[in-house]
């Protein structure tokens, strides 16, 4: 008997190790990879063989996310390219109104033809895609924002996969995964209302439901048609979303608003932030200066140096009247005369954020809301 259990075990600990996992994860924002690169990292250590597949949409977006997996990396389509070089959508960030549906919309075609020709790039590696499919990967997961991840599992032959979303749950996913949308009580994917609206309210939030479904299935029609370009046969992604086991998210029910689920939807909110660590000198230094610190920083899309100059000087404004107070700014340009006069701010092309949100002295986080911040500084103060 305790032999059978032996041989049984000892056949389990092989399947597991034999276990074979492809994770698509597009370098778009620092926080989309790092959620990503995360989950990589928990399958290796549950003994898992982990490849992280990593396309190059950002070329700011320096980081792998994983510290465990192997990595495979594919350069960025030169169209691609050149659309983050002109830095105009990062500076319509800035500018745009989510309150004008032509804005937002704009803002949109940006990020779906920046996907979608990437992920012709992606499919034209036919070296790479017969590689991926010699190794006969057990488990496909792919982030939703970007669902070239599945038609790259389409061409492979991978069938079993799991979705991941590194935010909150858009519209057109949770109406795949029987998580009705309920726009008259639930704030849309880009709304920017809460659940206590008015009647113009929930028509603006109306407005939002169409616009989020519109974008997930814009991006996946631009998909389908490349893949059909590419393989001369048609993909249907709305199909490979449905057939997916679970789509993961990263965000929890207890900060989020009250919204229908089901038992295929898993929320694993705040996987991706690390342990804090002691800061260095220099950074305690800074934070013990005055009994208050502040700490602003807006991710790698929303970035600080693209701001308009009038909301620059707004910032350097109000800085000035708190005196008593430490600002640490991060910053990606030019640093030398940005907060010349003003011997309260500090600025930093990288800043230790999880590091500086768990100490006791910082009071405030300014942010630009991605859910890695947010899970980073829960439970404290945060504009």
């Amino acid at each position: 008997m305790n032999t059978t259990l032996c041989v049984a075990a000892l056949f389990l600990l092989c399947s597991v190790n034999g276990f074979k996992v492809l994770v698509y994860s597009p370098r778009f924002g620092d926080s989309h990879v790092v959620f990503m690169g995360k989950v990589a990292d928990i399958l290796v250590d549950e003994e898992m063989d982990v490849t992280v597949l990593l396309p190059i949409l950002n070329s700011r977006c320096n980081s792998n996310g994983t510290k465990l997996a192997k990595t495979l990396i594919i350069d960025p389509d030169p169209r691609v390219t050149e659309r983050f070089k002109s830095s105009f959508f990062l500076s319509q960030v800035w500018r745009s109104s989510q309150a004008n549906p032509l804005a937002q919309k704009a803002g949109f075609d940006f990020i779906r033809d920046a996907h979608v020709e990437q992920c012709e790039s992606n499919l034209k590696q036919k070296e790479l895609l017969k590689f991926l499919e010699t190794e006969e990967f057990d488990l496909g997961i792919s982030e939703v924002f970007d669902l070239c991840g599945l038609a790259i599992f389409e061409a492979i032959g991978l069938k079993k996969h799991v979705i991941m979303q590194t935010a909150l749950m858009p519209e057109k996913v949770g109406q795949i995964f029987g998580a009705a949308n309920l726009p008259a009580v639930v704030p849309a994917y880009f709304s920017h209302t809460g659940n206590d609206m008015t009647y113009i309210g929930r028509i603006f939030n109306l407005c939002q439901s169409f616009i989020s479904c519109w974008f997930t299935t814009s991006v996946g029609h631009g998909i389908e048609e490349v893949y059909t370009k590419e393989f001369g046969q048609k993909v249907d992604l709305y199909k490979k979303i449905q057939e997916a086991s679970f789509v993961i998210t990263n965000t929890d029910p207890l900060i989020d608003f009250p919204r229908p689920s089901s038992e295929r939807i898993i929320n694993i909110g705040g996987i991706g932030v690390p342990e804090p660590k002691p800061l260095n000198a220099y950074w305690e230094k800074v934070v013990t200066a005055r009994k208050t610190t502040v700490l602003i920083s807006f991710g790698t899309v929303a970035q600080s140096q693209l701001m308009p100059e009038e909301i620059k000087s707004t910032f350097l404004k109000t800085f000035k009247r708190f005196q008593n107070i430490t600002f640490i700014w991060k910053y990606e340009g030019d640093l030398s005369g940005l907060a010349k006069n003003y011997t309260n701010v500090v600025t930093h092309k990288w800043v230790p954020q999880n590091d500086l949100l768990n100490h006791p002295n910082l009071k405030l986080f300014i942010t630009h809301a991605g859910m890695n911040s947010i899970w980073k500084h829960a439970g404290e103060e945060f504009l």
